[in-house]
């Protein structure tokens, strides 16, 4: 079970060491859920999250969530609902002036500056990023977490499995999407992590190209997708092959596999991020590739299919255990294709532990 008191705690702790008459609004969605066991998404709809040292907990949720929220949260968060017919606007300036804040702390990249006019109407209110200090909260995670990120990562084993079994040369990359989103759906995902990728041919190459409605046909045949289970993401990348592989496209297959591995092996706690990414970058630079392997390591996984940290190059930050990121290196050759192997591995005292098992070895990825 999530301690979401426990995460509480520790934000109001943070809060009282900034010094007396400082006050909290949080408004990203995920993260009220990460403190309250509360989710919505309020759309247009402001949802705030208040904390008042004096005064506690309070949600402010549109009237229609205001049920369901307070069955969330239980007694230990005080629920105000709030009509269409009320301007969330002044009901946040109301809440500013008896609290009588002087500092307010926010999450800049979730306040529209809409918003935040709310907080300079306030006479003297300075306003302040707290989302460093969410990041870094948020960013190891807890044995409840790690439950739930196995759990998502084993569906979506179930989920990729179910879908290649419907594979049928002549199917369009939209087509495979629509398969594994249905297979999503009936494995019990509550949705996509994000948008799913089935890329073909040379557009394998693309990193971050969109599916289209081109037959799927010989060569590269790269997925990459994730889903949504009790709230938490998972994210996995393949490489498949249809046909047998030609010489040069298994060579650079075997290369990211092998460059997968060899961080898989070598990531420890206690090293830094850039150490962790080095590994796998050391093994392309090796083999000739170094320049098309255009992106980091890998992302933090959770609440969000992209989150703190990010192993990358330069990242002094050390690898921590509880951190749950993903190892995905790539190769990706303009006009002819491109290769990447993505799992996310949870860190434990001996090293990462890999969270998807979905089969990768070269033979195994020929359609």
């Amino acid at each position: 079970m999530a301690d979401f008191k426990l995460r509480r705690e520790r934000t109001a702790q943070w809060l009282k060491a900034e010094g007396k008459g400082a006050g909290l609004l949080l408004t990203d969605p995920k993260t009220v859920y990460y403190l309250t066991g509360f989710y919505t998404d309020p759309h247009e709809r402001f949802m705030g999250l208040f904390f008042d040292p004096e005064q506690g907990w309070t949600l402010l949720v549109p009237q229609l969530d205001f049920e369901a929220a307070q069955a969330a949260v239980g007694n230990m968060v005080a629920v105000c609902g709030y009509g269409d017919d009320q301007p969330a606007g002044q009901l946040v300036k109301d809440y500013l002036s008896r609290a009588g804040w002087n500092t307010i702390f926010v999450e800049e990249n979730h306040m529209s500056y809409a918003r935040a006019k709310w907080l300079l109407a306030q006479d003297g209110l300075k306003i302040h990023n707290i989302s460093p200090f969410m990041e870094q909260l948020r960013m190891v995670k807890d044995e409840g977490e790690i439950v739930l990120l196995k759990e998502a990562a084993r569906v979506t084993d179930q989920v990729l499995a179910a879908a290649m079994k419907q594979f049928k040369r002549g199917m369009t990359e939209n087509d495979l999407v629509a398969e594994l989103e249905y297979q999503a759906k009936k494995h019990g995902a509550a949705q996509m992590s994000f948008s799913t990728t089935v890329l073909s041919g040379k557009k394998s190459a693309l990193p971050h190209g969109h599916s289209g409605a081109e037959p799927i046909g010989q060569g590269n045949l790269l997925i990459d997708f994730g889903l949504v289970i009790n709230g938490y993401c998972s994210d996995i990348t393949r490489t498949f092959h249809v046909g047998e592989w030609d010489q040069k496209m298994q060579r650079v297959y075997e290369i990211v596999l092998t460059a997968q591995q060899a961080a898989l092996e070598g990531i420890k706690p206690g090293m830094t991020l850039a150490e962790a990414d080095r590994l796998a970058r050391k093994v392309i630079e090796q083999a000739g590739y170094g320049p098309y392997f255009i992106h980091r390591l890998g992302h933090g996984i959770g609440l969000n299919v992209h989150e703190h940290p990010s192993v990358a190059p330069g990242r002094q930050e050390l690898v921590k255990p509880g951190m749950v990121f993903t190892v995905e290196p790539g190769i990706y050759l303009h006009g002819q294709g491109g290769v990447r192997i993505e799992d996310a591995v949870v860190i434990t005292d001996g090293g990462a532990a890999p969270l998807t098992s979905f089969p990768k070895r070269p033979e195994q990825m020929i359609l």
